[in-house]
């Protein structure tokens, strides 16, 4: 958006300001305006944003998964651990039993 000092100018001098102050003010106001225009952001540059934001979470997401399937093989590899300890405990307690 641009800003013509001379019409800001013009019309604070046609509402009764002097020709110094309306070229001050008009001027004052424009540079208002596009030092807050340089702090502002397009659709594009957030949309980029975006896509990189999204980018990483798929990363985050699929690093994760791959955390995850391996605790899943431990867990299935000390289940099987156990099932065959326990399966040995019984044995040598029916061994023990019908011992004695």
């Amino acid at each position: 958006m641009s800003l013509s000092t001379l019409a800001i100018s013009k019309g604070l001098e046609a509402n009764g300001f002097t020709i110094p102050q309306s070229q001050i003010l008009a001027e004052t106001i424009v540079e208002a305006v596009e030092s807050d225009n340089k702090n502002l952001v397009t659709k594009d540059y957030l949309k980029a944003e975006l896509m990189e934001l999204k980018m990483e979470l798929k990363s985050d997401i699929a690093a994760l998964e791959t955390k995850m399937a391996g605790f899943e093989t431990r867990v299935i590899q000390w289940m099987i651990g156990l099932q065959f300890s326990t399966i040995g405990l019984v044995v040598g307690l029916i061994y023990f039993l019908l011992r004695h």
